[in-house]
């Protein structure tokens, strides 16, 4: 007969390992099934961690310069060249030849970068006259400042010599007309009023107020001119003053003449 003892021994030994085993499994299988919940310390480092790693680049906005405002006027002079009838002719050879050169001579009299850019010339035609040819155009330029001078007089002063730079040209026969600008409230210049006499008088010169349209300018442009008209563009106080001063002078002339023949 087996001792109690040593059956208890044998059932130890036959289930420790077991138990062991089992006590390890559950451990495991709690471990592997575990959920970790962030707590709101956690949540909050891990948002403050997702907001770092956005960076938000400024969007600069694209400004576009506005374009620059050109002066513009209508040109036509007289050239001392023989007229040719390909002239007239805008798809000939002759036409586009004589149409360069001019472009060319307007760029070179407006070549003062410093003053003056984008030169450029449209509608050009060409017209017999008297065995001439009259050249109209549109001329187009952009001055760059207010003291670059009257495009009018750049014209005059280089036809003094009877010449547009190369080409001859009949004195006289140049016209400036500005184009997309309007002058208004014409007055006489200080001092003008001086220069008319009882009844009219004058030439004196009278200025206006230049206004353009969108995208074009004043500058270059004469706001100037020479008018007979006293008695409009000077004033009833002016008028009156000078009528004084011509009376004046007639009782001064009158009496002068009766004091002669008194003597």
């Amino acid at each position: 007969m087996i001792p109690g003892s040593v059956i208890l021994i044998v059932i130890m030994v036959a289930f420790a390992p077991q138990g062991v085993s089992a006590q390890a499994t559950t451990s495991s299988q709690s471990a592997s099934s575990q959920i970790i919940s962030p707590t709101p310390a956690s949540q909050s480092s891990m948002t403050a961690g997702s907001s770092a790693s956005v960076t938000v680049q400024p969007t600069t906005p694209t400004t576009t310069p506005p374009p620059s405002e050109k002066t513009c006027g209508n040109l036509s002079i007289v050239l001392q060249e023989k007229w040719e009838e390909a002239y007239a002719n805008k798809s000939s050879m002759g036409y586009e030849t004589l149409k360069g050169g001019l472009a060319d001579v307007l760029e070179g009299l407006f070549n003062d970068s410093s003053k003056y850019s984008e030169v450029k010339i449209s509608d050009v035609t060409f017209q017999q006259n008297a065995e001439k040819i009259l050249v109209k155009l549109k001329l187009c330029l952009v001055l760059k400042k207010d003291e670059a001078g009257f495009i009018e007089d750049v014209f005059k002063k280089e036809l003094e010599d009877g010449k547009l730079m190369n080409m001859a040209v009949v004195k006289d026969s140049f016209d400036f007309t500005p184009l997309e600008v309007k002058f208004m409230d014409w007055k006489a210049k200080d001092g003008e009023c001086s220069k008319c006499s009882e009844g009219g008088g004058g030439p004196i010169v009278i200025e206006g107020k230049c206004e353009a349209e969108t995208g074009y300018s004043c500058k270059g442009l004469k706001n100037t001119k020479e008018s007979k008209e006293c008695v409009k563009y000077c004033d009833s106080n002016a008028q009156v003053s000078i009528r004084i001063s011509t009376i004046i002078l007639a009782v001064g002339i009158l009496l002068s003449f009766s004091f002669n023949n008194w003597k």
